[in-house]
């Protein structure tokens, strides 16, 4: 199965504006692209980890019996590739729980989505965050990288 889509495959360089990205997560893309330019090989932004979801069986919408399906799937901030594997990488100005929820069931749905890729890694970028999340993320494996601290001090864990 192939994971990244021809059309939707990225460069690693930077952008002026990237697909689906909020301004404040422009930013710290932008802060992280500048301190890693060599981080990454490509990528592919607002990346799709599951598919839209299914409620039902049928659920009565403006007077209608239809079945309802969600305009939305889950969707990470980026998927990257490079030599040490693939990142799904969720991006948040600050970081807690929250954030670490959503890489664990984003990390979930890609594994099941691409059973036969072993090499994938949670990813968060943030300024800051929460020290319970960040402990564990570092017990799970999770990469963290804090754009607040200085150079050197900024991952949770080796990236190798």
């Amino acid at each position: 199965m192939i994971i990244f889509d021809p059309v939707c495959v990225k460069p690693y360089v930077e952008l002026s504006r990237y697909q689906q990205l909020s301004s404040d997560d422009t930013d710290l893309w932008t802060v992280f692209m500048r301190r890693y330019p060599d981080y990454f090989l490509e990528v592919q932004y607002d990346y799709a980890v599951s598919k839209p979801g299914c409620f039902g069986p049928f659920i009565p919408i403006c007077g209608f019996q239809r079945k309802y399906t969600t305009s939305y799937s889950k969707r990470a901030d980026v998927v990257a590739r490079c030599t040490r594997g693939t990142y799904v990488i969720e991006l948040k100005p600050s970081a807690g729980a929250h954030a670490y929820g959503q890489i664990c069931v984003y990390l979930h749905c890609f594994r099941r989505m691409f059973a036969d890729h072993v090499n994938v890694r949670g990813f968060i970028i943030t300024d800051i965050m929460d020290c319970d999340a960040l402990t564990l993320c570092t017990l799970h494996g999770i990469l963290v990288c804090q754009l607040s601290l200085p150079l050197g001090q900024d991952f949770n864990l080796v990236d190798n």
